[in-house]
């Protein structure tokens, strides 16, 4: 893998869980508490050592923005959750231009 863009992305699952961010999706999603997966818990991982962007919706109310700002560089936008991966916003074509400047070499 050589970059990931992460979309609005939990990146500290125990502060979520206690936030009970989305009505409790953490431990819905893990099938138990957040504590018992640090594995698979960003906050408690290495950063990526890749081409990393991370895109948050300054409106979002299912997983907070500041989770975003406090992993690292974050592009927001004034959207919800959602709008990321709708075709019919802004939100998505910045998506999809992200995505584009990765999988198109430079000349």
């Amino acid at each position: 893998m050589r970059a990931c863009l992460a979309i609005a992305p939990i990146t500290d699952l125990r502060a979520a869980e206690i936030a009970d961010a989305d009505d409790g999706a953490v431990p819905a999603f893990l099938g138990s508490p957040a504590a018992d997966h640090p594995d698979l818990d960003p906050a408690r991982l290495p950063r990526p050592d890749i081409d990393f962007v991370v895109m948050h919706g300054a409106r979002d109310i299912r997983v907070p923005v500041t989770m975003s700002h406090d992993y690292g560089e974050t592009t927001t936008q004034d959207v919800g959750h959602f709008e990321w991966v709708d075709p019919r916003t802004n939100a998505c074509a910045l998506i999809i231009n992200q995505a584009l400047t990765w999988a198109v070499p430079a000349r």
